[in-house]
Order: structure tokens, then C-alpha cells, then sequence
């Protein structure tokens, strides 16, 4: 009896945590690593390193899209889920924040930069 106390308090705690806001964040923040296909130079077998991980700062308030690196970026892309197929890709950041402002669900999200290509995942 005190275990089954203990899931439903865990499972209620749960689904109180992951219950989204009705109106939509005015910022939001996404881990994004590098894209290691892009790269020249791969670490050796035996010299593996860990993976690097930027942060992307979506403002839909100001309709910015900014990165922790200071690479410029190019291209701005929206992928399904698997990373099958392009949604959107823009030049524009602001056209980009517009456009993503008015969705629901999980999506790939590629920053592409001049030396790197920045991926992670968004759930809107």
C-alpha cells in the first residue's frame, strides 16, 4: 500500500511538472551540439572527446534566435522530428522566431554556421 502511495504521488508530481504553460514562453533556451559529419578532423579511436554543447536563446517577444558561440550563422532550419525532411529554413533569424512561434510539437532544430552546424531538439 506504501509503494502504491509512493507511484501515484511520483506519477502526480510528473505530470504536474511536465503540464506546459497555456500561453507560450516569451524566451526559451536549447541545447544544441556540433554536428560531428561536418567536421574534418575526427578524434582517433582511442582520443574521443566529449561532445560540445552550445546554447540557442529563442526570444519570440523580439523575434531574436541567439547562439552562446559566436559563430555567424547562415542558415536557420526546422527538421522533423527525425530528421528526415527540412520544414522550414530560413536566412533570417526574426523570420525564423515568427514562424516557429505559431507551432506545437517536437522538432530538430539546425543552425547552420559558417564552420560548424549547431543540432538539437525543441519542444514547442
Amino acid at each position: 500500500m506504501k509503494n502504491l502511495y509512493k507511484n501515484l504521488l511520483s506519477g502526480l508530481c510528473l505530470i504536474l511538472v511536465s503540464i506546459p504553460c497555456f500561453a507560450k514562453s516569451e524566451q526559451i533556451a536549447i541545447g544544441l551540439f556540433i554536428d560531428s559529419t561536418l567536421e574534418d578532423e575526427r578524434p582517433s579511436k582511442g582520443n574521443r572527446a566529449p561532445a560540445v554543447s552550445v546554447i540557442c536563446t529563442i526570444d519570440f517577444e523580439n523575434h531574436r534566435i541567439e547562439l552562446s558561440s559566436s559563430e555567424f550563422i547562415t542558415a536557420y532550419e526546422l527538421w522533423d522530428e527525425d530528421g528526415t525532411y527540412v520544414i522550414r529554413s530560413n536566412a533570417l533569424d526574426s523570420e525564423f522566431a515568427d514562424f516557429i512561434s505559431g507551432l506545437s510539437g517536437v522538432y530538430q532544430l539546425r543552425l547552420i554556421g559558417v564552420e560548424h552546424a549547431y543540432i538539437g531538439y525543441i519542444d514547442l
